[in-house]
């Protein structure tokens, strides 16, 4: 490699659209270039765009989802009069798009933060690293892109299939009754996209903190895994990622 094309993968000559585009093929690059040189856009940006979309995809599939429910809530209200189960469920519906159309930003930023404060403590004492917490934010905050190619995936399936309980991992191999079981909905937390995101995520840790992707990797593939038992224990009704 000449010397004019080593200057051209100059970490620093990153701008913050190449640092998005390139997470998604070179992680390693995008990560380097947080190392030398970060803002708060290097993760305001990156939520942001994934939230927007989400929300377009919400939108979208806004009368699958409200199908889906009214079908859960129904079962899980079976207990309960006619008359008062479905009155009860038309006011779910009447208020779950709203409330989606909030709860989508905020726990998008919720999310982001709470992470990044969990990777700010693995990589300063986990991997012994000198990191901050805009670093961290960074690194989930560009990971999280991944999860533009889950929505794109997902959303198409969800108006195909006509059910807002679509899976991109495990959970596509299972039979509908073992996915009702603890062990069944273990599975299906275990998503291929989400792991694609925290392999990116490990990268990043790893640059920052001058560590091995394969160290950051076991905490990250732990966390994951101890919260997918907790998703499987509240019955499913939510995924990361």
């Amino acid at each position: 490699m000449t010397q004019l094309d080593q200057e051209d993968y100059q970490p620093e000559d990153l701008s913050l659209v190449n640092r998005m585009i390139r997470v998604f093929f070179a992680p390693s690059e995008t990560y380097e270039a947080v190392a030398l040189r970060s803002s708060w856009l290097d993760w305001f940006v990156p939520i942001v765009l994934v939230i927007a979309l989400s929300l377009v995809a919400l939108q979208i599939t806004m009368p699958v989802i409200m199908e889906t429910q009214k079908e859960v809530l129904q079962e899980r209200l079976k207990d309960m009069p006619e008359e008062q189960r479905q009155q009860t469920v038309e006011m779910m519906q009447k208020t779950g798009g709203i409330a989606s159309m909030i709860t989508v930003p905020v726990l998008g930023f919720v999310f982001l933060f709470i992470i990044a404060g969990i990777l700010l403590l693995i990589g300063r004492y986990g991997l012994g690293g000198e990191v901050t917490y805009g670093q961290m934010l960074a690194v989930w905050g560009y990971s999280s892109l991944i999860g533009i190619i889950a929505i794109i995936v997902r959303t198409p399936l969800m108006l195909a299939k006509e059910t807002a309980m679509v899976y991109t991992g495990l959970g596509m191999l299972l039979p509908d009754e073992m996915l009702k079981t603890f062990f069944g909905r273990v599975l299906a937390g275990i998503d291929l996209f989400t792991f694609w995101q925290i392999g990116v995520a490990s990268i990043g840790l790893a640059i920052l903190t001058r560590s091995t992707t394969s160290k950051a990797l076991v905490f990250l593939l732990i966390l994951w895994g101890i919260w997918i038992l907790i998703q499987a224990a509240l019955g499913g009704l939510g995924m990361m990622g």
